[in-house]
């Protein structure tokens, strides 16, 4: 098994790009979601529509337009991808032979004064059209460390990382056509980290790539992109895995030798950004053996959960993993609703034991009511004093997991 450094963030920034220091404290992330709503050949500026992000094609580099798609257009091109009119995008591409393959990466420089020894991305792929008798497209990634400014996104030694190539969801017997890339099913978070010798004073280009696949392409996207930066410490993560067990998420983690190590945060998210502890494991002092570790989730949210663990020394210094995304393979809460002439009655169905906001809107977007909710995994029942006037009225329910909207008529 190829063995995974536990890294520590250094105290000082790690890169710039223009005259902007990335904090090292914070992960630097990109949700593209400043990208065009609509409309094709847009303009496109390299270190422009999206800062320190270049794009070129074979037929035109760098590029100097891009269109919006909801997956429905069959024309190659760079693409902001998304549902109609909403401002929830992707960065994405659907390739053919005029464009050539098509490729968009992110520049960056090692300003720290000391060589970067490892790196580690996360991203969700999307796909957002498919192709009858297709076979499973890629959209690949690679990099590029050089002493000298990179914007070209074709020329260079390219070094790929398969880890974190993107692979169509949804290919062979299938309907052509446009198709929801922010569902589950057509979506895959993707997280790996890698080492790369980045010496200081010098660049990498993090790349993906869009070859023209034989026949019709899949039109493949990439949204939630984040990055950290690592320097080693003594502490060798050989591995850190999660599966499914029923309704519960086993992780397990391997280290080769422990220096110092006091005990593990474990770290849980909904989104693969904002973390919250749930559960310390004892660490094992210094060790030069093998040491397996494990912790069961037992109250997982629906669908994708990622995970961290973030390693405490005795001397209070810490060091995060990287974020490993697990499938719950549980359903999402249900709501419904029912109006009598005084209350409100609201039956929940949750997968998992979490805390919440009932509130009440009127067609017109008034909130009417607001409860704060204990829920239990399971069937749950709340009855609102609430008495509304007849028409179309809405009910929502926010935990720290999900969102869940149900219309009803009083």
């Amino acid at each position: 098994m190829k063995k995974i450094l536990l890294s520590l963030l250094i105290s000082i920034p790690f890169f710039v790009w223009g005259q902007t220091n990335i904090d090292p404290s914070t992960t630097y992330s990109e949700d593209f979601n400043g990208l065009i709503l609509s409309g094709t050949g847009s303009t496109w500026t390299d270190n422009g529509s999206i800062p320190n992000w270049y794009a070129a094609s074979v037929s035109t580099n760098p590029k100097t337009s891009y269109s919006a798609s909801t997956g429905s257009a069959n024309t190659g091109d760079l693409y902001s991808l998304g549902s109609s009119a909403t401002t929830e995008r992707a960065l994405g591409s659907l390739v053919s032979g005029s464009t050539g393959s098509i490729y968009y990466g992110q520049r960056l420089k090692n300003a720290t004064g000391a060589q970067i020894n490892s790196l580690s991305v996360s991203y969700t792929g999307e796909q957002w059209r498919q192709v009858d008798g297709s076979t499973a497209q890629t959209l690949s990634f690679s990099y590029q460390v050089s002493s000298s400014p990179i914007t070209n996104l074709i020329t260079g030694t390219w070094i790929n990382v398969s880890s974190l190539n993107f692979t169509s969801p949804k290919f062979g017997v299938l309907t052509t056509g446009a198709i929801d890339g922010n569902l589950a099913a057509n979506k895959t978070a993707i997280t790996a980290i890698f080492n790369v010798a980045i010496p200081a004073g010098s660049e990498i280009m993090l790349r993906f790539s869009d070859v023209d696949d034989a026949g019709n392409d899949a039109a493949l996207g990439i949204d939630n992109f984040s990055f950290t930066s690592y320097t080693t410490l003594p502490i060798q993560l050989t591995s850190f895995t999660g599966k499914t067990i029923n309704q519960s998420i086993l992780l397990n983690w391997n280290t080769a030798s422990e220096t110092n190590n006091d005990f593990y945060d474990v770290l849980r998210s909904a989104d693969g950004k904002s973390f919250t502890s749930i559960g310390t494991i004892k660490g094992a002092g210094t060790s030069t053996s093998s040491k397996d570790y494990s912790f069961s989730d037992e109250n997982p949210y629906a669908g994708t959960n990622y995970y961290q663990l973030v390693q405490h020394d005795y001397d209070g210094k810490t060091a995060s993993s990287a974020i490993i995304p697990v499938d719950s393979k549980i359903d999402a809460a249900t709501l419904s609703v029912y109006a009598n002439v005084t209350s409100v009655k609201i039956s929940l169905s949750s997968p998992n034991k979490t805390k919440g906001l009932l509130q009440v809107f009127d067609i017109a977007g008034r909130k009417l009511s607001e409860s704060s909710v204990e829920v239990n995994k399971g069937f749950n029942s709340f009855e609102l004093p609430l008495s509304l006037s007849n028409g179309v009225h809405f009910a929502r329910f926010t935990s720290e997991a999900e969102t869940i909207n149900q219309k009803f008529i009083k």
